[in-house]
């Protein structure tokens, strides 16, 4: 049985403790191996103490990792484990290598906003999460948070304890066509997809809300169009007075994704 020396301390504890931990998967491995963590530096605190540090396996060069920690209710390091093993297809381009929670460094914590990020940045990122369908599982919780830049700025996505199977029905690369209109999610198939295209502004919207209604956002290019499709029993001056606010709105979003950098 391998194992893995890892120095730790806990918040409550004083002093580094070096702790051995059993390999508990099902792969075999050579009787005796050690994985030996040095120099950890910690990195980041959430459902994991998440560290970055060099591991010795034998006499081979030592590895650049990242070591995810927890000390209690490890159902979702469970699951994260889990489904690293279902995408090992996808391992080391659009998820990290994966090593009993011991993962590759592969890059630092994406820093803003997915929304403001570059047309090319948001390409690959969509690419990524494509990959992780295709191989049979959904996120469930793509935020800045979960996305880590490479070092020739690709994205790489992590953090993967809420993530499930799942069988992706979407007809690619047609589903996803930057620019075009947002497709309705009845018609779209798949909702994380969809969620995610949607918040990151890669399509243009197909209605605007004016008044009690959802207008199509070709009526949106002037407020006295816009006016037009106001409901019976508002004034004209009221309809226009909202038009304007309406479409200026709409207006600064096409200025807005019009302001985005391509790369």
């Amino acid at each position: 049985m391998s194992t893995l020396r890892f120095p730790y301390k806990a918040s409550l504890e004083s002093r580094v403790r070096q702790y051995n931990l059993r390999r508990v998967d099902v792969r075999r491995t050579t009787n005796g191996t050690q994985l030996v963590i040095c120099n950890p530096e910690f990195i980041h605190q959430g459902h994991s103490d998440v560290f970055r540090a060099s591991m010795k396996v034998g006499r081979d060069a030592p590895l650049d990792v990242v070591c995810k920690i927890r000390c209690e209710n490890f159902d979702r390091m469970r699951r994260e484990a889990r489904t690293y093993k279902r995408l090992e297809k996808c391992q080391g381009n659009s998820i990290p290598q994966f090593s009993c929670l011991v993962l590759e460094y592969c890059g630092v914590p994406f820093e803003g906003t997915l929304l403001h990020a570059s047309w090319t940045f948001k390409f690959h990122l969509m690419a990524c999460l494509l990959d992780i369908h295709d191989n049979g599982s959904q996120h469930n919780d793509i935020t800045e948070r979960s996305v880590v830049v490479r070092p020739d700025g690709r994205p790489c996505i992590v953090d993967l304890h809420w993530a499930s199977e799942h069988i992706c029905t979407c007809d690619r690369p047609t589903d996803i066509n930057f620019h075009d209109v947002v497709p309705s999610i009845r018609d779209f198939v798949c909702t994380e997809i969809h969620d995610v295209a949607d918040m990151m502004l890669l399509w243009r919207r197909r209605i605007v809300l004016y008044l009690t209604s959802r207008v199509d956002s070709k009526w949106a290019e002037t407020p006295e169009l816009l006016a037009t499709q106001a409901p019976k029993g508002v004034s004209y001056d009221r309809a226009l007075i909202v038009a304007r606010h309406v479409v200026d709105e709409h207006r600064k979003r096409l200025a807005f994704r019009a302001s985005l950098p391509f790369e």
